[in-house]
């Protein structure tokens, strides 16, 4: 119930109450991942009100709750997720680069089980930074690690690969 009306009301009604719809959701609901979903809401509420540096925090402190949890995969997602608000919002591809240089430092994605690996996200984050060669090489590698039958289900694939095609003028293709 309560993530029902958190996301209702983020969709449909003010921002103050939908951060407090968030918060309600954090507070009665101690599980991690219920934890995780509050700091993304309140991130988006906060970004949606042009308060970037709340939404960098929340996404920060969702990071810091994968680490703890001991989830590598979600750690880097978060981290991907976290640049490319910093590349789009704040026009920062250097910081957006350094975020993701940061997390793939302390994560290496041969560190963790293929399928564990978020190429999607991460090949997003680097296209959108500017660096579309890296983004294409994480596809390819993407590509190449996980069966197709997967890929196919997984919509950030998509979403990586029209990044792609826009970021080499290939509009029709995105």
């Amino acid at each position: 119930f309560l993530r029902g009306r958190a996301m209702t009301i983020a969709i449909t009604g003010p921002a103050d109450s939908a951060q407090r719809a968030w918060l309600d959701l954090g507070l009665q609901l101690r599980d991690p991942f219920y934890q995780s979903l509050m700091h993304m809401g309140l991130a988006s509420v906060a970004q949606t009100q042009g308060k970037l540096a709340e939404a960098d925090r929340q996404m920060q402190a969702n990071s810091a709750l994968s680490e703890r949890r001991g989830l590598p995969g979600d750690v880097l997602e978060g981290e991907a997720q976290r640049a490319m608000r910093v590349a789009l919002f704040e026009r920062d591809s250097g910081r957006a680069i350094a975020v993701l240089q940061s997390a793939l430092e302390r994560h290496p994605l041969n560190s963790m089980p293929a399928l564990d690996r978020p190429y999607a996200v991460l090949a997003t984050a680097y296209t959108i930074a500017g660096q579309p060669a890296q983004g294409k090489r994480l596809l390819s590698e993407y590509e190449t690690a996980v069966p197709e039958g997967q890929r196919r289900g997984e919509p950030g694939w998509y979403r990586a690969r029209g990044w792609l095609a826009l970021a080499e003028s290939r509009p029709r293709d995105a």
